[in-house]
């Protein structure tokens, strides 16, 4: 692409491969951004170049999937035990959680960002824990379909 243009991507599917119609799918588009070399008398000045990659989650979501995207973090299962949490995510929608942590004050410890595949069950080593919870409320925060944050919070079981 020449300097100083623009570039307009279309993506589309276009069933060349058969995708699941019961469940969302993911996949991601990379897009790396790097600024031309100088030439000519600003090649013998300083200069400071950035390079930019972008990673951009492409959600396919089949027509007709139970429930929806928004309600699909709420519905999340999680059990606990000492050091760790185990999610289970009983929808057809991805769910990508920016934060988790066990208790009020984050005692029973926390997690690192996950993205929670559709009917499956994810074990989660949760670091910074200082005491063991009987019960603990789960704090988490989930990104919707927009790009803003939903923070919620539920009762953990034991396992």
């Amino acid at each position: 692409m020449d300097a100083k243009k623009g570039q307009v991507t279309r993506i589309q599917y276009l069933n060349t491969m058969p995708l699941p119609t019961d469940r969302e799918s993911v996949y991601w588009l990379n897009v790396l951004e790097i600024p031309p070399k100088p030439t000519g008398k600003e090649a013998e000045e300083n200069h400071l170049q950035f390079r930019y990659r972008t990673r951009i989650k492409l959600f396919y979501r089949p027509e007709g999937l139970a429930g929806t995207s928004a309600e699909a973090s709420g519905k999340l299962r999680f059990k606990y035990k000492p050091g760790y949490v185990q999610v289970e995510n009983p929808t057809a929608y991805y769910v990508s959680m920016v934060s988790l942590k066990v208790g009020e004050d984050a005692a029973g410890g926390k997690s690192d960002p996950q993205m929670f595949a559709p009917f499956s069950t994810t074990l989660l080593e949760l670091k910074a824990q200082s005491s063991a919870l009987q019960k603990p409320k789960i704090i988490y925060r989930t990104i919707n379909d927009y790009g803003g944050a939903t923070a919620q919070e539920q009762s953990a079981d034991q396992f």
